[in-house]
């Protein structure tokens, strides 16, 4: 790993270019910019269905309650995300996290969080519990979509 005090984005060799241009999509990427796509504007116009709009996350918690009585990992109820009224754009959120995660393992970088190991780690430092970071982490820790959580992924 390299870190510049000021780092240029120039590209003075075809892999420089290469290289930083992917880091730039990377980036737009991880704050949730995509790319202008007329199809996905006109199929996600109406905000109700807009898995790509943020939204209030108080429908994620409707169906909740064991978690909400005592927010630890396991309490979250993914049966709960296909309840009448639930939020469903929880599910393109966790299944983009599960392609990355599947992603990661195909390069050379190393994933460090989140994995097994650090999930249940990371998130007793965090200062509050935050119900996102519970759903990822019962996501990782019972293997995604290809462990028992399958059943709930809808179709």
């Amino acid at each position: 790993l390299e870190v510049n005090i000021s780092p240029s984005l120039m590209g003075s060799s075809q892999l420089d270019r290469a290289i930083k241009s992917m880091l730039v999509a990377d980036i737009l990427h991880v704050v949730g910019i995509y790319p202008y796509d007329n199809k996905l504007i006109k199929k996600y116009n109406n905000k109700s269905n807009n898995p790509f709009a943020f939204s209030s996350h108080s429908k994620l918690l409707l169906h909740q309650d064991a978690w909400r009585k005592d927010s630890q990992i396991m309490n979250v109820d993914f049966n709960g995300f296909n309840q009448t009224n639930s939020d469903p754009t929880i599910w393109p959120t966790i299944l983009l996290i599960d392609d990355e995660i599947a992603r990661s393992k195909s390069t050379k970088f190393t994933l460090v969080h989140p994995v097994v190991s650090s999930v249940v780690h990371y998130n007793f430092i965090y200062r509050h519990n935050r119900f996102l970071d519970h759903v990822l982490g019962k996501w990782i820790l019972l293997s995604g979509s290809t462990g028992p959580l399958k059943q709930f992924i809808p179709d």
